[in-house]
């Protein structure tokens, strides 16, 4: 492994599994539960989706 990652690579990396966990959340609670769940569940991916597209699209901003 190399010990210099691409913080541009390390955002997108984090972005995919915050979408996996995301999309695996809302297979679980959504499936079993019904239109309860969902609501909750949709809060969450907005602002990390704006927090992972604004780090791939600037990545050179401190």
């Amino acid at each position: 492994m190399r010990q210099n990652v691409n913080p541009v690579v390390a955002g997108i990396i984090f972005a995919v599994i915050v979408v996996i966990l995301i999309l695996i959340g809302i297979k679980v609670f959504g499936g079993g539960g019904g239109s309860k769940p969902q609501p909750m569940d949709y809060k969450i991916p907005p602002p990390a989706a704006s927090a992972a597209h604004s780090e791939i699209k600037h990545p050179t901003s401190p």
